[in-house]
């Protein structure tokens, strides 16, 4: 496989510094840019905004100055004089059109009735109504107007002796005025006229140069000023609409022409660009030359990282640097780590060489007898079949060692494992050497026969059997062990477990038969007796491979709130999935096995309590015990070292047991449960009502709990008789002080009935099925959030 091309993390730094540099800059140019027609934009309204000002505060000083000059010509008329003062106005009026650069002079009476003629069409608001106005207020008042021509007038009331007064008005050019302030040929001024509503309805050019002399309608100076634009979309031209003082018609309207300005600021950003971009370049490119260098070393530390990770170390240390440096970077720290941890992953390899080979050992092999294990035992058996010899000379032998169970428990698990050695050792001496032993379970081994006759085989069953019976001396007695033996004989086309299963069925037959025998195989087993002898021998694997599970099955008060639970055992069988007890229990029974299931529960169920023993302290669990083991002397102790060892409190730890276990020793088992209940152990009978207890006796017994049988409550409410019982077992236990618990409650019916009869406890479908021991957490979780989001709501 060709291997990729190599693209360094250093390129790919460099290429995304390059685009985020090239971004940032993009942006800062942008910005700038933004900002310089910010400020630009600032200076020219501020330019605007002076020139206005400027023009209208000479449009003041010229009317105060005309205002001036008028009154000094009135007063300078002979104060004798018998004319009129239009008579004097027409003699001066040519000087003082000169003096005051007027356009038009007219005098008016206070009827508003002009006495002189203008030389020009007068606008139609200057009538007699405004002369009245300047008449009222005798005071120089003025007017900006525009019709054809754009003009200010100015109103001088006049008070010569002997005469009315007058009310003299001139006509000054605004154009001729305002050229004096637009000189620059960049600026262009509009009187513009508008509405409330801010549109134009006319304009009239005060100063205007090139294409702008031929606007002539609002729409086409509207048009021009906003939908001009220059190559970069900024429009060309800037305007303001600046008011005339004491004015509300009319307003100033400068505009100026920034294409060239704008052109010259984008060539500008141009070179900016490509000043920046070339700098941007130059450093990557001197950025790529310095790292070049440490690229090369860093490929180096890869290719001696690849030589670790195939663990060939020698070459890795040889291409260390070995020179040492005077100054270091991360690249020397990096060499040095990396001749560290050559060494420590070699003794790393090694180890783990050495703990594959143990855990090989271990998965393949028994540790006490040092024979193969199952797994290596079913191995060889399958390459048997699969190396196409002769198969009909081959047979499996499966040896369980007789009561067995009988000395372990007698002179300990000790001197029960040194049997199984010894009996390993005389079984490997007994059989041939292409032959194969193995251990499959606690006191069962197996043997793989490779090539017997029928005859020779029996031989050799016999001389197993004999070597195995020679005297044994343990602990100081004589041991005589005898075993029995099943055999199978290899078959292709058969599963190899089942073959397996097959010899394990045969001896179970021979010690159904008293033990010290041997049978082999044949159908008719599979037809009798097939499904209990193989469980009998699934029950003894699954106790070793300890493959049953703890369920629990809640009990809740009347209000359904979870009080404790009861344990209950499934087995989760590999092939057949999870059985429900009554498919082995009664099994466990015949052989003798329900007091190790007994202790695995109690076991299990103190266990689980110890996880809830902070979080829920209230919740405890009842286990049933059967009969024999709660007679057993051994049972107090365990009992006793198994809540010592567990921590847990003995209140939260119920025991139930039958009313039949009562009877059958009444005084015996009085006895226990006085010291059961001296260890704070709860004490409940089972299945109440189904045996034949008497009040004499129940009103006696030192217990705390009634549990009615479900036979007495799977017909409630269509059966008045269980209904009568159950109200009166339930009546009975609370006189006597029990607490009652109910059993199989799986309808609602059922519920409301208990609950008018004052049941303390109930369990049932209706509540929940038993779950796994590793789920009741969620389900008390559950339920506390629930009551938490109750009690919240009720506060809130």
């Amino acid at each position: 496989m060709a291997r990729p091309r190599l693209f360094s993390l250093a390129t790919k730094a460099q290429l995304l510094l390059g685009t985020f540099l090239v971004l940032s800059l993009s942006a800062l140019l942008y910005f700038h840019w933004k900002e310089q027609n910010k400020l630009r934009e600032a200076e020219l309204t501020q330019d605007k905004l002076a020139l206005v000002t400027q023009l209208n505060a000479t449009l003041n000083e010229q009317q105060s100055e005309q205002t001036k000059l008028l009154q000094q010509w009135a007063l300078h008329l002979p104060s004798n004089q018998s004319r009129d003062l239009s008579d004097s106005l027409e003699n001066d009026k040519a000087l003082l059109k000169i003096a005051g650069r007027f356009r038009n002079i007219v005098i008016f009476d206070r009827t508003g009735l002009a006495n002189v003629n203008p030389d020009l069409d007068w606008p139609d608001v200057i009538n007699s109504d405004w002369v009245n106005t300047v008449y009222r207020s005798d005071t120089t008042q003025s007017r900006l107007v525009c019709t054809e021509r754009c003009s200010q007038f100015i109103g001088v009331p006049l008070h010569v002796p002997h005469q009315a007064t007058k009310i003299l008005v001139t006509e000054l050019d605004l154009i001729a005025l305002a050229e004096a302030f637009f000189s620059e040929t960049r600026y262009h001024a509009y009187l513009i006229k508008s509405d409330k509503a801010g549109n134009w309805l006319g304009i009239w050019p005060i100063v205007s140069h090139g294409d702008q002399t031929t606007l002539e309608t609002p729409e086409q100076l509207a048009s021009l000023l906003n939908n001009t634009k220059d190559s970069w979309g900024q429009l060309r031209y800037h305007q303001k609409n600046l008011p005339i003082y004491n004015n509300r018609d009319l307003s100033w309207l400068i505009y100026t022409d920034e294409e060239p300005e704008l052109l010259q600021r984008a060539e500008l950003l141009k070179l900016q660009s490509i000043i920046a971009l070339c700098t941007l370049i130059a450093l990557l490119c001197f950025s790529w030359l310095v790292s070049r260098f440490h690229l090369r070393r860093l490929f180096k530390q890869v290719n001696i990282l690849r030589l670790v990770s195939e663990q060939q170390f020698e070459e890795a240390r040889a291409r260390l640097p070995r020179q040492p440096k005077k100054s270091l970077d991360e690249l020397d720290l990096l060499a040095e780590v990396a001749a560290e941890l050559t060494y420590q992953l070699e003794a790393n390899a090694r180890s783990a060489d050495s703990k594959s080979r143990e855990m090989e050992r271990l998965a393949l092999y028994d540790p006490l007898t040092n024979l193969p294990n199952r797994n290596l035992f079913v191995y060889e058996i399958e390459q048997l079949l699969e190396s196409g010899v002769d198969i009909n000379k081959s047979a499996i032998l499966v040896i369980d060692v007789d009561k067995f169970q009988r000395i372990n428990d007698s002179l300990g698990h000790q001197s029960g494992d040194h049997l199984l050695s010894k009996i390993a050792d005389r079984i490997r001496a007994a059989i041939g050497s292409k032959d194969f032993c193995a251990r499959l379970s606690g006191n069962v081994f197996g043997v793989l026969i490779v090539s017997l006759n029928a005859a020779d085989l029996k031989i050799r069953l016999n001389k197993i059997a004999e070597m195995i019976r020679q005297p044994l001396i343990l602990k100081q007695q004589k041991l005589i062990i005898t075993v029995s033996i099943g055999v199978a004989k290899l078959e292709h086309g058969v599963p190899t477990v089942e073959q397996l299963r097959n010899a394990e069925i045969a001896m179970y037959r021979a010690k159904q038969q008293g033990g010290n025998s041997h049978l082999e195989f044949t159908p008719e087993f599979k037809s009798l007796s097939r499904s209990k002898v193989s469980l009998e021998a699934e029950i003894h694997r699954a106790l070793e491979q300890k493959e049953f599970r703890l369920y629990l099955q809640s009990k809740v008060d009347m209000s359904s709130t979870i009080r404790g639970f009861e344990a209950l055992c499934r087995w989760d069988h590999p092939d057949r999935g999870i059985l429900m007890p009554a498919e082995f229990v009664p099994v466990m029974a015949d052989l003798g096995l329900q007091t190790p299931l007994d202790k695995w529960m109690l076991e299990a169920s103190c266990r689980q309590l110890k996880t809830w023993h902070t979080l829920y302290p209230d919740i405890g669990i009842s286990v049933n015990v059967a009969s024999d083991h709660f007679s057993s002397p051994s049972f107090l102790p365990f009992l006793q070292q198994t809540i010592n060892r567990y921590g847990i409190k003995p209140g939260q730890l119920e025991l139930e047991i039958t009313e039949t276990l009562l009877m059958d020793n009444i005084t015996l088992a009085l006895q226990t449960i006085e010291k059961v209940k001296a260890l704070g152990v709860s004490v409940a009978i089972d299945d109440f009502g189904t045996g034949y207890s008497s009040l004499s006796y129940l009103k006696n017994l030192p217990v705390d709990t009634l549990k009615i049988d479900r036979e007495f409550i799977k017909d409630i409410p269509f059966d008045e008789s269980d209904m009568h019982i159950s109200a009166v077992i339930i009546f009975l236990a609370r006189q006597l002080g029990f607490k009652v618990v109910a059993e199989g409650v799986e309808t609602s019916e059922q519920l409301v009935f208990l609950k008018a009869n004052h049941c303390d406890l109930a369990q049932g479908y209706l509540f929940s099925k038993p779950i796994p021991a590793h789920k009741a957490m969620i389900v008390l979780e559950s339920q506390r959030s629930d009551s938490h989001t109750k009690s919240t709501s009720i506060y809130s």
